[in-house]
Formats: structure tokens, C-alpha cells, sequence
């Protein structure tokens, strides 16, 4: 419970219309003050005493001293009345200060944490039956006007999907390119790269690779720790989970395909060879096969066969049958050797992300 003093402060504070900080101006004012008297009280004390008064006078002169030194002992007491009164003031300021920063780093407001909750259930639904699914449209959507950028972004994906394609939704493209903003400008990699799709459909290659940039840079989807569900700390279905990491994890990898393939485009070789080599890292076969044949030719990179046929064959290992006819033609003119345990840690890399 604050002190009467501190209270007394803030309250003639309000009626005088003053922030806090200038609350604690004040409270310094008065420590510098008390801290003054203080220091003149000591410093008189300091000095030597005066001798006995013999005469008439004496009893005027012990009156006046009696006076006097009546007079400082009020003085110190108010100067010490004022510094408590200050430092416990400023110890409460402080205390307000850290506690609603603490406050502002718990748990987040219950319209974020229900909007989570319900793209949690929406996301369950979307694998019932058709009522089952139904519902979870209708909890994704309330997710959406809730905040919830990862409902944000599925809603306007499903807005902006071309014609003919499968949706749920009539094709929006008005409302689908606000809920994507609303999302992507929050750091959401599903909208970012639906973002860079819808652009790049429209031609325009400066737009989409703007947003394939902000999804490509999304390592964290890659990491264990990442859980979107984690609402304070409370335990959602781990299959939730594991379904939107897939998905976070399958667009962030498209986007850095999709670098590779503007920069391609332009003939910036260098820049495809850096994008295809991070989708091809995270198990992308088709960015493994246009990256060995970029070794192959030396294009964008220094020719080198060996990383030709290791990409290659990691491409086959994975399913890619295009890469099966490039490395029995590349077999065919000699090139058969290639870094095998440079191979195995890549894939061994491959599969514990997927796995996750």
C-alpha cells in the first residue's frame, strides 16, 4: 500500500492536471531541499561552541538560544519528513514503471488469445466432414476479424485464388488483398507468399518479389521451438501444430523457389543460385535439379560437376523423376563421382525438418 505521502503527491498532481513525470520533478525538488537543509544543519554544527553568557543579559541570550536551536530541530525534522517522503515517492514511481512493463509482456489481451483458440478448433474442423468444415470456416473467419494473422491469411488466400480454381469462398479479390495485407504486414509468412503469388499472376515481378522476400526470410518456421499455438502456454492438438508448420514451412520454401526463378529471369544468375540454394537445402526437388544443372553449366556459380551430380542425386533421391533422366545423361558422358557424405548430411538435414 503506497504512503499517505506519496498519495498525497499524486492526488495534488491530478488536481493540478501534471503527468507523473513531472511528479517526480517535484519529488526531487523537495529531496534537493530537504538534502540543503540537511547539509546547512550539519554544516552549523560543525562549528565551535560559544561560551557560557555571565551577566544581566544571560537569561535573554539563553532564551534566544533555546529559540534557535528550537527553530533547527524543526528544520531537520521537516528536511528528513521531506526526503522520506520524496524517496518513498520515487520508490513507487519505479515500482508503477517496471510493473506495467511486466504487465505489457504477459500473457496476450483475451481477444488474441480467444482468436487463437478458435483458429486452433478451426484448423481441427477443416479435417471433419463437410458440416465439420463448414464450421471451421465460420470459426475462421470470426479468428480473422479477431486478429488472428494466420486465419487472416488463409481467408484472403482463399479470396484471391484464381478462377476455376477450388475455393470456398467467391473470389474477392478486394477483401482477400486486405485480409493478406493486414497479415503480411504483421509478419505472417502464409500471407506474404500468397502475396507473391497473386502478384506475380498479375505480372508484376516488382510487387511479388517484394513479398517473396519478407516470407523467404522466415527462419523461424524451421525451428522446434516455433509453435503458433503456444497461447499461454496452454496445450493445443499437436497435429494443429504440425499442419501449420507443413504449411509455413512448404510457402517459405516456394517464395525462395520463386526468388530463384525472377532472378532467372532477369539473368541475375547469382542471386537464382543463392534462392534455389536455400529452397534446395530445405528439400525443394525442383530447386535441386535447376541448381545442379546451374554447377553443371556454371551458371551463376563456378562449373563444378561433382556438385552437379551431388545435387542431382539428391533431387532423384527425393522423387524428382526429371532429375533421374538429367543424371543418366550426365552419367553417360562420364560424370559419376560426387561428395557422398556431403550428400547424406544434406539429406539427413532434409528429413529432420520434414519430420518436424
Amino acid at each position: 500500500m503506497k504512503t499517505d505521502a506519496y498519495n498525497l503527491t499524486v492526488l495534488v498532481a491530478g488536481l493540478l492536471g501534471v503527468s507523473n513525470g513531472e511528479i517526480v520533478v517535484v519529488l526531487l525538488i523537495a529531496m534537493l531541499i530537504g538534502s540543503a537543509a540537511l547539509f546547512d544543519r550539519s554544516r552549523r554544527g560543525r562549528h565551535p561552541a560559544q561560551p557560557p553568557v555571565i551577566g544581566a543579559d544571560s537569561t535573554a541570550r539563553g532564551t534566544d538560544s533555546l529559540a534557535t536551536s528550537g527553530k533547527s530541530g524543526c528544520g531537520m525534522i521537516v528536511a528528513v519528513a521531506l526526503m522520506i517522503a520524496a524517496l518513498a515517492g520515487l520508490a513507487f514511481l519505479v515500482n508503477d514503471f517496471w510493473k506495467s512493463l511486466s504487465d505489457s509482456d504477459r500473457a496476450p489481451p483475451p481477444a488474441a488469445d480467444s482468436a487463437a483458440r478458435e483458429f486452433a478448433e478451426a484448423l481441427r474442423l477443416s479435417r471433419g466432414n463437410i458440416e465439420e468444415q463448414k464450421a471451421g470456416w465460420e470459426l475462421l473467419r470470426s479468428a480473422a476479424d479477431h486478429g488472428d494473422t494466420n486465419a487472416q491469411a488463409l481467408l484472403g488466400q482463399d479470396y484471391v485464388l484464381p478462377e476455376g480454381t477450388k475455393r470456398i469462398h467467391t473470389k474477392n479479390d478486394q477483401e482477400g488483398l486486405r485480409l493478406l495485407h493486414l497479415a503480411a504486414e504483421k509478419g505472417n509468412a502464409l500471407a506474404s507468399s500468397a502475396l507473391g503469388d497473386y502478384y506475380k499472376q498479375k505480372s508484376d515481378d516488382v510487387e511479388a518479389e517484394k513479398w517473396y522476400i519478407a516470407a523467404a526470410q522466415h527462419n523461424e518456421v524451421f525451428s522446434d521451438s516455433f509453435d503458433p499455438f503456444a497461447v499461454n502456454n496452454s496445450s493445443v492438438p499437436s497435429a494443429a501444430t504440425k499442419s501449420l508448420r507443413m504449411a509455413m514451412r512448404t510457402l517459405v520454401t516456394h517464395a525462395r523457389r520463386q526468388l530463384g526463378d525472377l532472378s532467372a529471369a532477369r539473368s541475375d544468375f547469382r542471386n537464382a543460385a543463392l534462392w534455389y540454394g536455400a529452397a534446395a537445402s530445405e528439400g525443394d526437388t525442383q530447386s535441386q535439379l535447376v541448381l545442379a544443372d546451374m554447377y553443371y553449366r556454371g551458371n551463376g556459380v563456378l562449373q563444378d560437376f561433382d556438385l552437379a551430380l551431388m545435387w542431382v542425386n539428391i533431387s532423384c533421391t527425393l522423387g524428382n523423376e526429371n532429375a533421374q533422366m538429367a543424371r543418366y545423361t550426365w552419367n553417360q558422358e562420364g560424370h559419376v563421382f560426387y561428395p557422398k557424405e556431403e550428400a547424406e548430411k544434406i539429406l539427413a538435414h532434409i528429413y529432420a525438418v520434414q519430420a518436424h
